[in-house]
């Protein structure tokens, strides 16, 4: 198996003590989901069933790598049982589905749950609680452990949170039908995000935005001094020429008239000059 040097995303989250960055994290969802999409559409469906941070590697120019299909199991992808399927039992803690806890069987819907934790933990920096605790509370009559994202965060906007909500429902026919769904609301809440943001901080009449693009996510960040100082200049400009303008019709209407005497007074001082010179 290749090798893929340097610590995965949960050293690096301990290292760091704080969440990724929110445009960091997007565009790591990205690549996985489209990882995901193909695994789960290949002839042979793969199913990961043990998506988190231990196995997130990031390789050269921003890559993110998922690594160990230990616990990974292959079936026909319009297979009549797809909740059944050669596999090993096993899971992760905190990051596992229910279904895949109680050993019911797992779908490509129990790597989305897993996949909405990840991100859930990346994007936050707690770790989401456990599926049997959050199916403990449910029997309790107690809310649900799992806090929305952006109460831990306030940099994860409202939409996202809903959408990891979503993601980790402990019914998997509540999540996302699949990868590309899931892809697809990421992508949307990623554009929506952006066209706030535009409104916000564009100054009445005049933006100077540059845009920068990692796959689906757009950061958008203002130059307010180079705008105004390019208005000054154009409005200086304008002045000038209305001054010009002004100073011709001037001249136009009201010509200009040099005194005789002050207009003949070269002439005689250049006879004056050739008198003395003879």
């Amino acid at each position: 198996m290749e090798f893929i040097p340097g610590d995965d995303l949960m050293a690096r989250l301990a290292q760091r003590g704080a969440p990724f960055p929110l445009v960091e994290v997007a565009a790591w969802a990205d690549q996985l989901l489209d990882a995901l999409i193909y695994l789960h559409s290949h002839d042979r469906q793969v199913v990961h069933r043990d998506i988190k941070p231990h196995n997130l590697k990031v390789a050269e120019g921003g890559r993110i790598v998922l690594l160990d299909f230990g616990l990974a199991k292959s079936q026909g992808e319009n297979h009549d049982d797809k909740e059944s399927g050669q596999s090993i039992f096993g899971y992760s803690p905190r990051y596992a589905p229910l279904e895949q806890i109680q050993d019911r069987g797992t779908t490509p819907q129990s790597d989305i749950y897993a996949l909405g934790a990840t991100l859930y933990h990346l994007l936050t920096g707690v770790k989401p609680p456990d599926a049997l605790v959050r199916a403990a509370a449910v029997i309790a009559s107690d809310p649900d452990p799992l806090q929305p994202a952006h109460a831990l965060n306030g940099a994860v906007g409202i939409d996202l949170s809903a959408i990891l909500n979503r993601a980790m429902a402990q019914n998997p026919n509540q999540r996302y039908a699949g990868a590309a769904e899931f892809r697809d609301a990421l992508r949307r809440v990623g554009r929506t995000d952006c066209s706030e943001e535009v409104e916000i901080v564009a100054h009445p009449g005049v933006i100077d935005a540059t845009v920068v693009e990692s796959r689906q996510t757009m950061v958008l960040a203002r130059t307010p001094g180079a705008s105004w100082s390019r208005l000054r200049s154009h409005a200086l400009r304008a002045a000038f020429l209305l001054v010009l303008a002004a100073f011709g019709v001037f001249c136009r209407y009201y010509p200009w008239k040099i005194p005789e005497e002050t207009a003949s007074a070269p002439t005689q001082n250049v006879a004056v000059a050739r008198a003395d010179s003879n």
